[in-house]
Protein backbone atom coordinates (compact mmCIF):
# COMPACT_ATOMS: atom_id res chain seq x y z
CA UNK A 1 0.00 0.00 0.00
CA UNK A 2 0.98 3.49 -0.69
CA UNK A 3 -0.04 6.75 1.15
CA UNK A 4 0.06 9.75 -0.81
CA UNK A 5 -0.49 13.18 0.67
CA UNK A 6 -0.19 16.65 1.25
CA UNK A 7 0.44 18.63 4.36
CA UNK A 8 -1.32 22.21 5.06
CA UNK A 9 -1.19 25.07 7.35
CA UNK A 10 -3.68 26.59 8.93
CA UNK A 11 -4.24 30.18 8.49
CA UNK A 12 -1.89 32.67 10.67
CA UNK A 13 0.96 30.26 11.09
CA UNK A 14 4.33 31.76 10.78
CA UNK A 15 6.58 30.64 7.74
CA UNK A 16 9.53 28.37 8.42
CA UNK A 17 13.10 27.03 6.77
CA UNK A 18 14.99 23.48 7.56
CA UNK A 19 12.79 21.55 9.70
CA UNK A 20 12.24 17.79 9.60
CA UNK A 21 8.58 16.28 9.21
CA UNK A 22 8.03 13.26 10.84
CA UNK A 23 5.12 10.96 9.61
CA UNK A 24 3.83 7.95 11.24
CA UNK A 25 1.15 5.16 10.15
CA UNK A 26 0.15 3.75 13.56
CA UNK A 27 -2.55 0.62 14.55
CA UNK A 28 -5.05 3.02 16.98
CA UNK A 29 -7.30 -0.17 17.40
CA UNK A 30 -6.62 -0.40 21.20
CA UNK A 31 -8.64 2.28 23.14
CA UNK A 32 -6.52 2.11 26.72
CA UNK A 33 -3.33 1.29 25.09
CA UNK A 34 -0.72 3.35 23.57
CA UNK A 35 -0.67 3.52 19.53
CA UNK A 36 1.85 0.84 17.99
CA UNK A 37 3.83 2.22 14.82
CA UNK A 38 3.65 0.47 11.61
CA UNK A 39 5.89 2.39 8.95
CA UNK A 40 7.67 5.97 10.43
CA UNK A 41 9.43 7.92 7.90
CA UNK A 42 11.42 11.84 8.14
CA UNK A 43 11.29 14.33 5.58
CA UNK A 44 14.31 16.54 5.98
CA UNK A 45 14.99 20.63 5.03
CA UNK A 46 10.91 21.40 4.65
CA UNK A 47 10.39 24.73 4.07
CA UNK A 48 7.06 26.53 4.19
CA UNK A 49 6.82 30.30 3.06
CA UNK A 50 3.61 30.86 4.86
CA UNK A 51 0.65 31.09 1.40
CA UNK A 52 -1.62 28.92 2.47
CA UNK A 53 -2.05 27.48 -1.14
CA UNK A 54 1.60 26.09 -0.97
CA UNK A 55 1.55 22.37 0.41
CA UNK A 56 3.78 19.76 0.44
CA UNK A 57 3.27 16.24 -0.65
CA UNK A 58 4.65 12.82 0.65
CA UNK A 59 4.45 9.06 0.34
CA UNK A 60 4.27 6.73 3.24
CA UNK A 61 5.15 3.32 1.48
CA UNK A 62 3.45 0.57 3.55
CA UNK A 63 5.74 -3.08 2.83
CA UNK A 64 3.28 -5.78 4.72
CA UNK A 65 -0.26 -6.10 4.38
CA UNK A 66 -2.60 -4.41 7.25
CA UNK A 67 -5.15 -6.78 9.44
CA UNK A 68 -8.92 -5.64 8.26
CA UNK A 69 -9.60 -6.05 11.45
CA UNK A 70 -7.66 -2.89 12.85
CA UNK A 71 -8.15 0.47 12.69
CA UNK A 72 -5.22 2.66 11.74
CA UNK A 73 -4.40 6.49 11.46
CA UNK A 74 -1.44 8.67 9.86
CA UNK A 75 0.45 11.32 11.89
CA UNK A 76 2.25 14.02 11.47
CA UNK A 77 5.21 16.43 13.72
CA UNK A 78 6.62 19.38 11.85
CA UNK A 79 9.73 19.73 14.21
CA UNK A 80 10.97 23.39 13.81
CA UNK A 81 14.00 22.42 15.95
CA UNK A 82 14.64 19.39 15.05
CA UNK A 83 15.18 17.50 18.33
CA UNK A 84 12.78 14.78 17.62
CA UNK A 85 10.81 15.92 20.36
CA UNK A 86 7.13 17.58 20.21
CA UNK A 87 7.94 21.74 21.43
CA UNK A 88 6.18 24.62 21.63
CA UNK A 89 6.17 26.31 17.91
CA UNK A 90 6.30 23.45 16.37
CA UNK A 91 3.20 22.38 13.88
CA UNK A 92 1.58 18.21 14.66
CA UNK A 93 -1.63 16.62 13.48
CA UNK A 94 -4.65 17.36 15.03
CA UNK A 95 -6.99 15.62 14.52
CA UNK A 96 -7.53 12.01 13.21
CA UNK A 97 -6.71 10.87 9.71
CA UNK A 98 -7.83 6.97 9.20
CA UNK A 99 -6.50 4.71 6.43
CA UNK A 100 -8.81 2.09 5.27
CA UNK A 101 -6.44 -1.37 5.13
CA UNK A 102 -8.20 -2.74 2.23
CA UNK A 103 -6.78 -0.30 -0.07
CA UNK A 104 -3.77 -0.67 -2.52
CA UNK A 105 -3.39 3.49 -2.40
CA UNK A 106 -4.62 6.61 0.38
CA UNK A 107 -4.48 9.67 -0.67
CA UNK A 108 -4.72 12.16 2.75
CA UNK A 109 -5.09 15.71 3.15
CA UNK A 110 -3.52 16.47 6.82
CA UNK A 111 -3.71 20.26 8.59
CA UNK A 112 -1.05 20.75 10.48
CA UNK A 113 -1.79 23.11 13.57
CA UNK A 114 1.08 25.48 15.04
CA UNK A 115 1.82 25.10 18.63
CA UNK A 116 1.77 28.57 19.73
CA UNK A 117 4.29 29.81 22.08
Amino acid sequence: MNIHGKITFEKGAPSFRNADLHLCLEDVSEADAASSPIVQTTLHGVSWSGKLAETREFVLKVAQVLAPNRQYQVRAHLDLQRTGQVAVRDFVSAKSYPIDPSARVQRLSLQLRWLKP
